[in-house]
């Protein structure tokens, strides 16, 4: 059922962003897309059968090119967090607008234990969607669907990026789309941090099982031991 209402919402959004486009105003930013990517020559008017073919392309292009030319974020590229039980999140924050993550403990079958203030990945770890995100300048939002045996809510996160380490510092309870707080919902106060680690390589690749993207990391990373 979710799977339809987000398709329904995604369809509205499309038919609106198409009438505006037929007005006397064509959109010279899709025309470019469309002509970049030879889907058209530059002297062909644009039509209604170019928005169903290929609008949806050009808004998840336009999405990427935004989140890879952010100056503080390293899209694709890894980041860790330890946690207090002595296990490390690793997080990717991909310029699909989705953020994948995963855990995993050290001294285990897919970590070593600290050597030298160096911690090696034994296999590859594999990175699942965990939710969406969003940056405007150095802050960054995220929302994610959390549910349990009983109920399920989602949830959402703020924070900013500083010298290549992201700062997680609140999270309050939001609505089934996008990052508006729920009514009357609280403000958690937080301090989560994840740093980039450049020696951890993450490659974006479908998942053979359920033909999701997932991400499959590699390398090793530095620790404070």
């Amino acid at each position: 059922m979710n799977k339809i209402v987000l398709l329904l919402l995604m369809f509205v959004l499309f038919v609106s962003c198409k009438t505006s486009k037929d007005s006397a105003f064509p959109d010279e930013a899709f025309k470019r897309y469309l002509v970049e990517t030879n889907k058209i020559d530059k002297d062909t008017a644009i039509n209604n059968s170019h928005y169903d073919k290929y609008f949806l392309q050009y808004l998840a292009n336009e999405t990427k090119k935004d989140i890879t030319s952010n100056p503080y974020l390293k899209a694709n590229q890894v980041y860790v967090h330890l946690k207090n039980n002595g296990s490390y999140i690793f997080s990717v924050f991909s310029d699909d607008s989705k953020f994948y993550t995963e855990t995993c403990i050290t001294d285990s079958e897919y970590l070593t234990a600290p050597e030298n203030g160096t911690i090696k990945v034994k296999q590859l770890i594999k990175l699942k969607s965990l939710g969406f995100f969003e940056m405007e300048n150095n802050n960054l939002k995220t929302t994610r669907h959390i549910r349990t045996r009983y109920k399920e809510w989602y949830e959402s996160d703020t924070g900013y990026i500083k010298n290549d380490t992201l700062h997680l510092t609140a999270f309050y309870r939001s609505k089934k789309y996008g990052y508006k707080k729920k009514w009357l919902a609280k403000t958690h106060k937080t301090h989560f941090v994840n740093t980039y680690e450049p020696n951890l390589i993450a490659t974006k690749i479908k998942d053979s099982r359920t033909g999701a993207n997932v991400y499959m990391v590699k390398g090793e990373f530095t620790v404070n031991e």
